[in-house]
């Protein structure tokens, strides 16, 4: 199978730089929930 689109970029994310941690879990249908953002510790939404 081909695809006629652009190639996708290589990734960008090493196996080191995901989180080891899981702060909470999203289900797809669940309430919609806030999250707070440190400007200086980063956080992924993955």
């Amino acid at each position: 199978v081909s695809f006629s689109g652009s190639p996708h970029p290589p990734n960008i994310y090493s196996q080191d730089d995901l989180p080891k941690t899981v702060v909470r879990t999203l289900n797809q249908g669940s309430n919609v929930m806030s999250m707070d953002f440190h400007p200086h510790q980063h956080t992924i939404l993955l």
